[in-house]
């Protein structure tokens, strides 16, 4: 009999905990909102994942941490990697092998097909970028670790954009209106079979550091709604793709679609528009929802760009306070981008503070005098989370020291905590 750990009580880790039992394992259960489960020898406790000592104390003994935890999917950056670096912690000051539930975002769009799991991940999300930098981080600790990937899940509990906006609706026998194409093929994952793909690879007697996936179907939003509606017993019914000006509608905009689509108010807010849409081109005679909804938004394009841009000069002046040499104009740019109880976090060091901070650009600056750093790419944020990429290099030069991805939670209009990612090549 074996003793295991396993971090989130959301249904595949409620699963896994059940499977273990049923071979006659102990099991601590463990999340914030533990609850309970009537399942062998398993014991719920409740706990937070962030406190890598009180982790540890529950994983004494234990053979292997399951990381199963599960974040509010439009705080992933924010939330997730306290507790991927808590769980990592706990796992090595107990020297308990570590299983990761991940998933295939972060293959990235420009992915092979079909997507194996010796591919090597290429982000291109949001949610991509956050499983993969979690992913390394199990990579880079001192005990074993495997990655168990699944697709979008199915299945009793499952939080995925199929359950929350078609099912509420096939439930209610009602119109399904679903976000991209609905006849394209898509890769499902129950969440059963996660779980049962979790615990067989806790038995893998060969090299750990790699991935596995989870055995899924293939199948079109459209074949879905079909086999749902047959389980109902009632007609397929119909099956639209939601309008541009819908998606606006429910606050989508091209940067935060991957991370902000499973919100149920969205969804809510998503029938209430198509509600008065229909409503007022019906009393006015217009049958263009672009007019409807631009005449309802009141000035919220310029709104939004204007906040876009505050942003994005944020994220700039933090970019020049790494480069920045003068001491005077250095601390300037630090009381302008980091609030009062700032901390900055790295894979090599935690400071709290802007003193602190300060003290760390200037030791960096003297061990790397030639160098300076550049933003790669798009400021994506939403909510009061920012992710942006990053390269340093010597001026003119073709090839990068380093690159990587930080992310930074704000308070007010500035930084209250930032996430630095160095790229596990460029260490």
């Amino acid at each position: 009999m074996s003793h295991y750990v396993i971090v989130g009580a959301g249904p595949v880790g409620r699963e896994t905990a059940r499977l273990l039992a049923e071979e006659g394992h102990s099991v601590i259960l463990t999340s914030r909102n533990a609850g309970s489960l009537n399942a062998g020898d398993v014991r719920t406790v409740s706990s937070d994942a962030t406190d890598a000592a009180q982790l540890a104390v529950l994983s004494k003994g234990a053979d292997a941490i399951f990381m199963c935890a599960m974040a509010a999917y439009h705080r992933w950056p924010t939330d997730f990697f306290p507790i991927m670096d808590g769980t990592v912690k706990a796992a090595e000051q107990v020297g308990a092998r570590l299983l990761v539930v991940g998933n295939v975002y972060g293959y990235g769009a420009g992915s092979a097909s079909p997507l194996t799991p010796d591919l090597e991940p290429d982000p291109t999300t949001r949610k991509g970028t956050t499983r993969h930098i979690m992913w390394q981080r199990a990579l880079r600790s001192s005990v074993p670790a495997l990655e168990v990937r699944a697709s979008d899940y199915l299945g009793e509990g499952a939080v995925a954009y199929f359950s929350l906006l078609a099912l509420p609706s096939l439930l209610r026998n009602e119109p399904v209106a679903f976000l991209g194409d609905p006849d394209a093929a898509h890769a499902w994952s129950f969440t059963k079979d996660t779980a049962t793909t979790l615990v067989a690879a806790s038995r893998f007697t060969g090299e750990w550091g790699r991935a596995f996936h989870v055995p899924s179907q293939s199948a079109s939003v459209r074949e879905l709604v079909r086999r749902f509606a047959a389980a109902l017993k009632i007609d397929a019914p119909g099956l639209s793709r939601l309008a541009p000006a819908e998606l606006e509608g429910i606050g989508f905009s091209e940067g935060d679609r991957d991370g902000l689509f499973v919100r149920k108010a969205a969804f809510a807010r998503c029938r209430r528009y198509r509600e008065t849409a229909g409503r007022h081109r019906e009393q006015s005679g217009h049958h263009g929802s672009r007019h409807t909804f631009a005449s309802s938004r009141h000035g919220c394009d310029r709104e939004g760009s204007k906040m876009s841009e505050q942003v994005t000069n944020l994220v700039q002046n933090y970019i020049a306070v790494w480069n920045e040499r003068d001491a005077g104009k250095r601390r300037l740019l630090i009381d302008r981008v980091f609030s009062d109880a700032c901390v900055y976090i790295d894979p090599n060091d935690s400071v709290a503070g802007k003193d602190a901070i300060e003290r760390l650009v200037q030791a960096l600056q003297a061990r790397l005098p030639d160098l300076r750093f550049t933003l790669a790419g798009h400021v994506n944020a939403h909510h009061d989370q920012i992710l942006f990429g990053w390269t340093l290099a010597a001026p003119g030069a073709a090839t990068p020291a380093a690159t990587g991805v930080d992310m930074a939670v704000l308070d007010g209009d500035r930084i209250r905590q930032l996430h630095g990612f160095v790229n596990p090549r460029d260490q």
